[in-house]
């Protein structure tokens, strides 16, 4: 009760407020008014006073306000200025202060700004007679003692280091900010700037005035790192005052205070001038040639990834002097070395400005030219034999010597460096076997077919996007009556140059491209919707036949877009069949599942090539296919002398048949091989006797008649020729060969590719070959031939082809003769009529007496 009434008492002197910043009596004790008025308004520094239960009875409210940015009005309010540890200090001092014990204690708070500053507070008892009624508590800056003892402790730990630091060869230094004066740096620093330490103290901007001027904006943006608080390593060059060039590695550490903020900047730095030349001179020797100076092999494989990294085209020319180690045993290594440098500089000096030379072995070098025409190169090529065959003086002894050359182009001959150094290098050993000093092609050995696989494997991803593709559609009839029974979709691609091609020659460069599987899901996707468009126009649908490659049913998702494709144009699965080869079932594990579930959905399964290849009937019993298909080989080979082929196709109908399957013979031409079909109850045929694939608009057309009639005989219709001259027909196909010299107005060299010559006259000839080339394009053709021993070689375009049969193409010819080779031909022309009348064999002359396609077979031709 007594300090209640003592609290009460002291709280009415107090209570009533004489203004917003002041308290006052409420009574009229004068002389107590005036001292605690006085402690509390005229006091420099912050005073409160606190009720025994550390409530605020009085304080200066604009100081308190002023410094911690709220009013204070408990001393459970300091927690918000001061560590849990701090708090307990204040409140044992309170606690003291009620038991009559004035203490000072030393703490940190942070003020409204967020700085941190030392302080002491003086806890102070009031007593009212016997009683300690409240605590008085002055607040006083620290400041200077704390900066005086920071300032004693750094002194003493930079005296304890100053002389290790200062005795390191590397430089230490610490500066109050990175652009401020230098609080300290080591005798180290003088020896790397050649810089006395009184100049960094007196001007903070010396060293960085030494920064080589390529370095000064990474030195810039270092700076800014560090600011932002950022630790950094920079290695950058100087130039000191003397002319000396160093390079140095810094490191730089920034210091923060409680807030986050950079205080103080400390820094290592590392002469390394020495290293940096040693670097660079193993730098050098790794990509050059200590002999001749030219870039070495390694330095020039970089080159030759960053050109096809380009994708841009050029030419390698592999260079070889002749003969080189004759010089060497003769004359001794020494001479040899100085002729490598006399021709390494002939070499240097003859290279294109914008192409590359290296030294790639002892006698060999390497030559990069960007894009020319091939014209150009072949000039480049003799030009460097000439230079080479300069004769030379090296201690007396005059050498003459001579280089072989060998030939590749980018990306025309391949596209990955391994292949295209193997090319020229081929070309080279090439030229050496013809007698050195000389060139050689790498495309002389590459034929048309190699050519137009490339030309395809390079427009493949082209002719996805521009959609160049087209389906066409090849009847499948029943045997007894004729009737349509479905058909299989084939895809044809409409390249710009080579017009149509067949998926035999790009179905296979998609699947190494990986590029089967858009293209399948495209021919898919477009025979759905056209079904959706027969369907609409009433069409009865037949089942349609679209092949899938195995990679297709590998990859995840298949079947889900099957789904979608179905519902989407709105076809019964009953009227889509996939046919997969022989291939797909070496996977069977794993697409067996897949099979099995587009059975399910109603898809029939088809089996082609069965009979060809490595046959199972094995997978045959797990799969269980809905169809099997004879191969086209078995059909066109039946009634062949010694033949077997019947017994085959007997066999795969009867197996078929017990296993209640549906059976298909494809490639089927003539009227016997239909009849033979028959007699066996195979079920459908496909194959020109009755269509060959055609356009779907011709295939609609069959689809509403729904029968097709066999014709007695396949004849392709052609473009008649209208030669004006006489033309000899050979009794037997004469062995030719055909290249390409010129392909959209730009000359190319390639291989020969054997063709056979039916005919011939003065203004063309035909031929029959296994290559499907364009009619009516930009080209232009040489055809040789050897006639009675009389070798011709003749220049012409293609004017008209005719499909033969197993894949064989016959052409007509015009030439581009001059008069002289037009009376050679007409003398030889008139030579083989005499002949011919005389019934008597035509001499030194190479004729072939097998079928085209076996004779294209043998020269590995037909895939």
């Amino acid at each position: 009760m007594k300090e209640m009434y003592n609290k009460n008492r002291f709280f009415n002197v107090f209570s009533k407020r004489k203004s917003d910043s002041t308290y006052v009596m409420e009574t009229t004790h004068d002389d107590l008014l005036q001292i605690y008025t006085s402690l509390v308004t005229n006091d420099p520094e912050i005073v409160f006073v606190f009720s025994r239960q550390g409530e605020l009875y009085v304080a200066n409210r604009e100081k308190m306000e002023a410094f911690f940015g709220t009013e204070i009005t408990s001393t459970n309010d300091f927690r918000k200025f001061t560590s849990p540890e701090t708090l307990k200090q204040l409140k044992i001092s309170f606690i003291n202060a009620l038991k009559g014990i004035t203490t000072q204690v030393d703490i940190t708070v942070r003020n409204k700004q967020l700085e941190e500053l030392p302080l002491t507070l003086s806890f102070v008892p009031i007593k009212e007679g016997d009683q300690i009624t409240s605590v008085y508590v002055k607040v006083s800056s620290n400041l200077e003692k704390y900066l005086l003892e920071q300032q004693l402790t750094l002194k003493k730990s930079r005296d304890e280091y100053q002389y290790i630091f200062d005795h390191l060869t590397s430089g230490i230094w610490m500066r109050e900010s990175m652009d401020g004066p230098f609080i300290y740096a080591s005798k180290g620093l003088e020896d790397i700037l050649n810089l006395p330490t009184n100049t960094l103290y007196e001007n903070e901007q010396a060293w960085f005035e030494l920064v080589n001027e390529e370095y000064i904006d990474v030195m810039n943006k270092a700076k800014a790192r560090v600011v932002a608080g950022e630790k950094i390593q920079e290695i950058y060059a100087i130039t000191c005052q003397n002319g000396e060039k160093k390079w140095l590695l810094e490191q730089i550490v920034p210091r923060f205070n409680q807030q986050g903020d950079v205080t103080n900047v400390f820094g290592l730095v590392l002469d390394i001038t020495r290293e940096i030349a040693m670097e660079q001179e193993l730098l050098y020797l790794a990509q050059y040639d200590a002999l001749t100076g030219l870039p070495n092999q390694t330095k020039m494989r970089k080159v030759l990834g960053q050109y096809t990294k380009k994708q841009e085209p050029f030419t390698i020319l592999n260079i070889d002097i002749d003969r080189f180690h004759v010089i060497n045993n003769s004359l001794g290594y020494s001479t040899g070395n100085e002729a490598l440098k006399i021709l390494a500089q002939r070499l240097k000096q003859i290279t294109p400005q914008n192409g590359e030379i290296a030294r790639m072995s002892n006698n060999n070098f390497l030559m990069l030219v960007p894009h020319i025409w091939q014209k150009e190169i072949i000039t480049l090529a003799e030009q460097i034999l000439k230079t080479i065959q300069q004769p030379f003086t090296i201690q007396e002894f005059e050498l003459n010597v001579t280089a072989s050359i060998g030939i590749s182009f980018y990306p025309a001959e391949a596209g990955d460096e391994r292949t295209l150094l193997e090319k020229a290098y081929n070309a080279l050993q090439e030229a050496k076997k013809k007698g050195k000093n000389t060139y050689e092609l790498s495309s002389h050995v590459a034929s048309i077919s190699t050519f137009k696989q490339y030309m395809l494997e390079r427009d493949m991803r082209k002719a996805i996007t521009e959609k160049q593709f087209a389906v066409f559609y090849q009847p499948q009839v029943d045997t007894r009556k004729g009737l349509l029974t479905g058909a299989q979709a084939f895809i044809r691609w409409n390249h710009p140059d080579w017009g149509l091609v067949m998926p035999d020659e790009f179905l296979p460069l998609a699947e190494e491209n990986h590029l089967i599987n858009p293209i399948t899901d495209w021919l898919l996707e477009k025979v759905l919707q056209s079904m959706q468009e027969w369907q609409a126009e009433q069409l009865s649908l037949k089942p349609i036949t679209v092949i899938i490659p195995a990679l297709r049913l590998l990859k995840k998702g298949f079947y889900d877009l099957v789904i979608r494709l179905l519902e989407q144009y709105n076809i019964n699965p009953a009227f889509l069949r996939f046919e997969m080869n022989q291939n797909t079932f070496l996977h069977e594990d794993i697409i067996h599942e897949s099979i099995e579930a587009f059975k399910q959905l109603g898809i029939q399964v088809v089996v082609a090539d069965f009979g060809k290849g490595h046959s199972s009937l094995d997978y045959i019993r797990k799969i269980r296919p809905n169809i099997l298909k004879v191969n086209k080989v078995f059909v066109q080979n039946l009634f062949e002398e010694n033949s077997i082929d019947d017994a085959i196709i007997k066999s795969t109908i009867y197996l078929a048949k017990s296993l209640s399957m549906e059976v298909i013979a494809e490639g089927v031409e003539t009227v016997e091989q239909l009849e033979f079909l028959k007699q066996l109850e195979c079920d459908a045929v496909q194959g020109y006797i009755f269509s060959k694939p055609a356009k779907e608009s011709t295939f609609k057309a069959i689809l509403k008649t729904g029968y097709v009639i066999p014709k007695s005989k396949y004849k392709r219709a052609v473009t008649v020729e209208r030669r004006q001259y006489y033309r000899y027909r050979f009794q037997h196909l004469l062995q030719g060969f055909l290249t390409i010299t010129e392909f959209n107005g730009q000359a190319i060299t390639l291989g020969k590719t054997p063709v056979l010559i039916e005919n011939i006259s003065l203004g063309g000839v035909k031929i029959l070959s296994n290559l499907k080339l364009p009619v009516h394009q930009d080209m232009k053709f040489n055809v040789t031939f050897n006639i009675m021993g009389e070798h011709f070689e003749v220049a012409g375009q293609l004017r008209w082809w005719e499909e033969k049969k197993l894949d064989v193409f016959g052409y007509g010819i015009h030439f581009m003769t001059n008069i002289n080779v037009e009376n050679r031909l007409a003398a030889t022309i008139n030579k083989l009529s005499r002949y011919e009348r005389k019934m008597e064999a035509i001499p030194n002359t190479l004729f072939i007496y097998t079928e085209p396609h076996k004779y294209f077979r043998e020269m590995n031709l037909i895939h």
